[in-house]
């Protein structure tokens, strides 16, 4: 099978992501929708030099909150998620345009745990200081 159609069957769900940020449906369920396209995204980008496209699927309409960043960032400390998969959730989030933010402070938390390469990584500490600026 080529990349290109391997691509649309892994096309993230983003009803999922959704699901998931209003409390409908856990981490390891979303994970269970989202692990393959999550893992084809990793394989590619470990490769230097070469690009890993983020696909996704369907559409949504979602204003995204510091209840919803809470979520993405408790899923992690409670170890039901890696923290390169919340980078990728919240990379889709901050990309897509099916996703808004509350405000302008929801919106750069989106951004600052979306991309470990600017904004370094996800470390326990650091998720703590993010929860904490969410109170």
């Amino acid at each position: 099978m080529n990349d290109r159609n391997s691509a649309i069957q892994l096309g993230m769900r983003l009803v999922a992501i959704s699901e998931f940020l209003n409390g409908k449906i856990s981490a390891t369920d979303l994970l269970s929708e989202v692990g393959g396209e999550i893992a084809v995204h990793k394989t590619k980008s470990s490769i230097q030099g070469s690009s890993a496209p983020i696909f996704v699927e369907g559409d949504v309409d979602q204003k995204v909150s510091k209840h919803h960043v809470e979520r993405l960032v408790d899923a992690v400390m409670e170890e039901t998620m890696l923290t390169s998969e919340l980078e990728y959730i919240a990379d889709i989030i901050f990309m897509h345009d099916g996703f808004s933010f509350e405000d302008e402070f929801v919106e750069n938390l989106v951004f600052e745990i979306s991309d470990e390469i600017a904004n370094g990584p996800l470390t326990p500490r650091k998720l703590l200081e993010i929860k904490r600026r969410l109170l």
